[in-house]
């Protein structure tokens, strides 16, 4: 067990499929809503060496230059030394022709005398995003708070198999689905949002009975407590960290879709940095940079396809761009710089498809299959792996899944 302390206890806690305990977020078809929330490859560089004809031109430390001096007997005759320098001025013209040539092919940089040495770029076969199931958790879990902490997991909160909000708080081996039980939020909690503030969890919002305005914090102690309030209520929305601040995204307020977007630094005092144009409830989250991204999510007339763009620094939100079709309760993460999107809920159904998100020109592109269709997972990520925890498919899930690149 990750730390050796405490005794693993299984996941009793994550009670299994029942009526969605928010009567007012059922969809018409009587099923939950669900949200899924949140692979680099390794590349294989291999340099290539690339002999040049000219010395000058070989790059420092790629070849060892071995230099023979030769004595020269003054007592030749000079028509021996005519000879020699005669072979030297042919050979001089040789080698100043072949440098020559080269240095066309290598012309030297611009306002310096420094000559430009040919390099190669490393070759690597095209990346592609695969997923892989490498543990299972000992009981199912869906809408949970997923943060990485070091090599580890942990969940807070969540949806359990009965339908019921938990309350418990799991250390996770991602490489196992080994479990500690670390504590209890203050409150039971599920479609929440969270990030690590200083040394505390932070969960701010989310449902019971009915959707919650509480912002609770959980310690390395394990002492989970209420430390304030959102300005109103709010679940089904989602989080990201730019820095120390966490800001908040969509959500439901328990009539309509939140279009306020929220920044704090310690889930206590909240300022409203920007409006989106397309208030959603259950969107996936990104970040590049200083833009915070939303995917897709529930409006007011259903399912949208929207990717919204946030700046905080600018106050403003913006429609980008758009998924190939609308897509609800995903998950999103950035795995070696790129953005992918996984799962969700499509024309109703869970899906198991993966999208790969140009920032740049705002386009999205297919990147594969999931193992299985998974809706409202949790999802981090460790270096350059995302990992998807749980979430709801045919049922409530148990399934670690690993997200990451590999290089063909």
């Amino acid at each position: 067990m990750a730390g050796g302390r405490g005794v693993a206890r299984p996941l009793q806690r994550l009670p299994v499929r029942g009526d969605h305990p928010h009567p007012a977020q059922r969809s018409g078809s009587g099923r939950p809503r669900v949200l899924l929330r949140r692979s680099l490859a390794r590349r294989d560089l291999r340099g290539q060496r690339h002999d040049d004809p000219c010395p000058s031109h070989r790059r420092r430390g790629a070849l060892r230059v071995d230099l023979r001096g030769r004595h020269t007997d003054l007592r030749r005759s000079r028509e021996r030394l005519s000879r020699v320098h005669t072979a030297a001025a042919v050979l001089g013209a040789v080698l100043l022709a072949a440098c020559s040539a080269s240095s066309a092919r290598h012309p030297a940089a611009a306002g310096t005398t420094k000559t430009t040495h040919r390099t190669t770029a490393p070759k690597t076969g095209p990346t592609v995003l695969q997923a892989s199931v490498v543990a299972s958790l000992p009981a199912p879990v869906s809408r949970a708070v997923v943060v990485a902490d070091g090599d580890q997991l942990v969940v807070l909160g969540g949806l359990t198999a009965g339908s019921s909000s938990a309350a418990g708080v799991y250390r996770v081996d991602p490489s196992t689905g080994a479990l500690r039980h670390l504590g209890d939020l203050a409150v039971a909690t599920h479609d929440a949002a969270g990030a690590r503030v200083g040394r505390e969890w932070l969960v701010f919002g989310g449902g019971e009975a009915k959707t919650i305005a509480t912002v609770q914090s959980f310690d390395d102690a394990g002492v989970g407590r209420v430390v304030g309030r959102l300005p109103t209520s709010r679940s089904d929305l989602v989080s990201a960290s730019i820095g120390d601040r966490v800001y908040l995204l969509g959500g439901y307020d328990g009539s309509r879709p939140v279009a306020d977007v929220l920044e704090t630094s310690d889930g206590i005092q909240f300022d409203v940095v920007a409006q989106l144009p397309d208030p959603v409830r259950y969107p996936a989250v990104g970040v590049v940079g200083s833009k915070i991204y939303l995917f897709g999510g529930e409006g007011p007339a259903g399912a949208t396809s929207d990717i919204q763009e946030v700046d905080p620094a600018s106050r403003r939100a913006r429609v980008v761009g758009h998924l190939p079709e609308a897509r609800s309760h995903a998950a999103a993460a950035v795995i070696g710089g790129q953005v992918v999107v996984v799962g969700g809920r499509v024309g109703g159904s869970p899906s198991d498809e993966m999208l790969r998100f140009d920032p740049v020109h705002a386009a999205v592109s297919r990147a594969g299959p999931l193992p299985e269709a998974v809706a409202d997972a949790g999802v981090a990520v460790i270096g350059e792996t995302a990992y998807l925890v749980g979430g709801e498919g045919n049922g409530r899930l148990a399934a670690l899944v690993a997200v990451r690149f590999a290089t063909t």
